[in-house]
């Protein structure tokens, strides 16, 4: 399938719009399936459950998660780590048969890391997603098989791509590892920081905050 990465009278927009075509082909073959097995109903109550919160939720969700990255790198990248931890829940969870207006956290996070890796934080991804498993392991989370039918790797890089170019149609600058400009710096050094000196963090927060606001 081609991406419409061509700007037209929709503008910016287009690019959400495409993408949550792109998720409703991937429903809609999904369903087929489901019709031509002529197996039980729940299967496919669970799709049309999916098919709503892409439309309604989980797109703008998702855009909202990628401007972040592509706007301001690794640090957002850390704060979602960061609140899953914090929140304890589950980070493959998908509905089955009531709507959720955040998609799963793994899946966040998965299309969260193709963005650093994209944009040149290849090194931070890594690191990234090597907290990001150790989390998972602490948890002894695991997808259940409907997680993967739910959020495909093929559908969330598609996903990226689309917020990407969305991001560079509305003329905002992406981020990347040469620039220096005190509040990006501030806030992807702040995490560096965390993990380095957790207990020294709170002092290194007021002194940056200091010299950013004297």
């Amino acid at each position: 399938m081609k991406l419409g990465l061509t700007p037209s009278l929709f503008g910016p927009h287009r690019f959400l719009f495409n993408a949550i075509r792109d998720a409703l082909e991937y429903v809609a073959g999904e369903l087929a399936k489901e019709d031509r097995r002529r197996g039980p109903e729940q299967p496919r109550f669970m799709l049309l459950r999916w098919e709503i919160a892409w439309v309604k939720y989980w797109m703008v969700e998702f855009f909202c998660d990628l401007f972040a990255v592509y706007t301001l790198g690794p640090a957002f990248v850390w704060a979602h780590l960061h609140l899953t931890a914090k929140r304890g829940e589950g980070p493959f969870a998908v509905p089955v048969l009531s709507l959720s207006s955040h998609p799963a956290d793994d899946a966040r996070m998965r299309v969260m890391l193709r963005a650093l890796s994209v944009s040149g934080y290849s090194a931070e991804a890594t690191t990234i997603e090597g907290r990001w498993r150790e989390l998972i392991m602490q948890a002894s989370a695991k997808p259940e098989p409907e997680y993967h039918r739910c959020f495909p790797e093929d559908l969330l890089t598609r996903v990226a791509e689309y917020a990407r170019v969305g991001v560079e149609a509305i003329g905002c600058r992406l981020a990347k590892p040469t620039i220096s400009d005190p509040i990006h710096s501030a806030l992807n050094a702040a995490w560096n920081e965390f993990w380095r000196d957790p207990e020294g963090f709170v002092d290194w927060e007021k002194e940056s905050v200091a010299r950013l606001m004297p």
